[in-house]
Parts: C-alpha cells; structure tokens; sequence
C-alpha cells in the first residue's frame, strides 16, 4: 500500500487545565506542533464581555442547561480578606457559553442577594440556590490576575509514554522539554507515532467541532476544537492519515526487535 501524509496548519483551541487556550497548530507528516498565540491569555478565551467595561461593574444573564451546573468555581471570601473570586469556568458548560465571564472576575451579588461581605460558603449557597437563570453582578479585578496562573503548554501539557521523535524533526527536543523557536515561544510537539485519534470519545461533543489525540499509552489525551464541523473533520482526517502512514514504521520496528 501506498502511505501519504498530510501537511496542515491553523489556528485551534486546545483544552488546557479545563480552559481553552489558542493555539497555532501544525501538522507535519511524524509530528503534531502546537504553539501558543501570543495574547491568547485565559481571558480572551474563556469569558470577555461583548462589548462591556472590562474595569466597570457588568450585570451577566446565564441560563443553565438541563444537566450541568452553572460551570465556575470560585475562590476567596471576607474570612480571607478577599472578594469572591471566579477562579475557573469549565468548558462546555453554561458560564463558558454565554461569552460573558472571566477568570478574575470579582461576583457581587447573585441574583440580588448581595455578596460583596460574604463568606465562602456564603457566595457558595448562594449560587447553589440562584435556580436556572443566574443573574451576576461581577467587575473584573486586575489586580488579582496574576494570581489566576495562566495555562502553559510546556509546564500544563503532560505527554508521558510518547513514542520518541524522529530525528527529521529539525530543532526538536524531548516531548516533555520547553521548545524555543522565534524567542522563546510556549511550544510543544507531539509524535504521532503509535498515537490514537478519535471523536465522541472522552467528552460531549454536541457541536461536532472537537477531535481527541490519544497518547500511546492510553495515559494522556489531548482535546482540540476547531471553528466548525468541516474543519474537524479537515484536521481529523489528516491527522488519522498521518498516524496510519506511521504503521509500516511502527511494524518494521517491532519486527526488527522481535528478530534481533
């Protein structure tokens, strides 16, 4: 049979510490690159107002599905001498959808009830009690930004049992390893040798934008979603050509140790 392998680049979003960073992917014929985009910090991706004063007190509506939760954990409270922080806003959930909330943001009051002095377990039942239309008085507090550590490829991306690079890739390191190209970027590349593609397979994917990359261990996944339907399906295909263009490497590998 005749092997061929895809080339492909573009701009994805990679699910990293349960938020969505964008990331500028490529695709070579043994190896998935993955680069952070420079100002794709957790904010812009997982909750900026439309069109609202990022400094200013903003009033959000959120609906919540049927099944789910409203979709944030929080941090602080007045026995910590600290406003009630949304500290993380889970994918796919109804926080993440309605585009209005952020990482720092500081939750006022829920539905009325005020919580500027409340406690955590306080601001904690109440959100439990909102029901399924949550209105949120928040205001975004820089000040406390640095605290919410923003995602790294490098450092937040674990890739154990990866089969080794090939040593065509030029300028490639260790899996595990920071790679520096142009300055240092936050960059990772993933071999594809003996990796798994899939869809539907560890989370919902209702939108039918997601794709899923299995290590060959089984013991790491990643998860990419693209902007529509066609494009997953685009970066899919290529990706499960290019792991099944590997095979005859994989297989000539193993028979060469058998032998030996």
């Amino acid at each position: 049979a005749v092997w061929t392998r895809a080339s492909k680049t573009g701009l994805l979003e990679l699910l990293l510490r349960e938020r969505w960073v964008r990331v500028a992917a490529e695709l070579s014929g043994d190896a998935l690159s993955l680069t952070a985009e420079p100002g794709s910090d957790a904010a812009a991706l997982n909750g900026v107002p439309n069109g609202g004063d990022a400094g200013g007190v903003r009033r959000v509506r959120v609906v919540k599905a049927e099944a789910g939760g409203l979709g944030i954990s929080i941090k602080g409270g007045r026995e910590n001498r600290m406003p009630v922080l949304i500290s993380r806003i889970f994918p796919g959930l109804a926080a993440e959808r309605s585009g209005a909330l952020r990482l720092g943001d500081a939750i006022l009051a829920v539905n009325g009830v005020d919580l500027r002095d409340a406690t955590h377990d306080q601001a904690v039942q109440a959100l439990k009690r909102a029901g399924r239309e949550v209105v949120l008085e928040v205001k975004f507090m820089r000040e406390v930004s640095p605290y919410m550590k923003k995602p790294s490829l490098v450092s937040d991306l674990p890739w154990d049992g990866a089969a080794p690079q090939s040593p065509s890739l030029s300028g490639s390191d260790d899996s595990g390893s920071p790679q520096h190209h142009g300055g240092a970027r936050d960059r990772k590349v993933i071999p594809l040798k003996m990796c798994f593609a899939a869809r539907n397979l560890s989370m919902p994917d209702l939108e039918n934008r997601l794709i899923e990359l299995h290590s060959p261990d089984s013991r790491n996944t990643l998860i990419l979603r693209c902007k529509d339907t066609a494009t997953a399906h685009a970066w899919f295909t290529a990706l499960h050509a290019n792991i099944a263009a590997l095979l005859p490497q994989v297989l000539a590998e193993l028979n060469a140790t058998l032998g030996g």
